[in-house]
């Protein structure tokens, strides 16, 4: 992270469990028994793993939401993509218009299955 300017103490990750758990990141950490990361700290990066799974990040410029997640198969039987938007909806992050809310799927690994 020092490398591209980012201070690593104000780097959010999981110890992902594939699932469809949320947290808030209110610091920069290692939260553990989630696969989703929501927060609304702008000096904060949020940071996870992938392989097969879908990395799916999404953005509000205003007010500032950045939300990250680790979607594997677990993960999106529960609902976790939905789960992450009506999130930041029961937390009041308002005022929240959802058409200015963004979503970025990442490339990803996948089996020919």
């Amino acid at each position: 992270f020092t490398s591209h300017g980012i201070n690593p103490t104000r780097v959010a990750s999981m110890k992902q469990i594939h699932s469809a758990e949320i947290v808030t990141a209110q610091e920069g950490m290692r939260y553990t028994g989630c696969d989703g990361l929501i927060t609304t700290d702008k000096t904060l990066w949020l940071s996870i793993a992938h392989a097969d799974c879908i990395p799916l990040f999404f953005y509000s410029k205003e007010p500032y939401i950045l939300g990250a997640a680790h979607v594997g198969w677990k993960g999106l039987v529960g609902h976790l993509p939905k789960k992450m938007v009506y999130f930041v909806f029961s937390r009041h992050i308002w005022p929240f218009r959802s058409q200015f809310l963004y979503f970025f799927v990442v490339v990803h690994t996948a089996s020919p299955n």
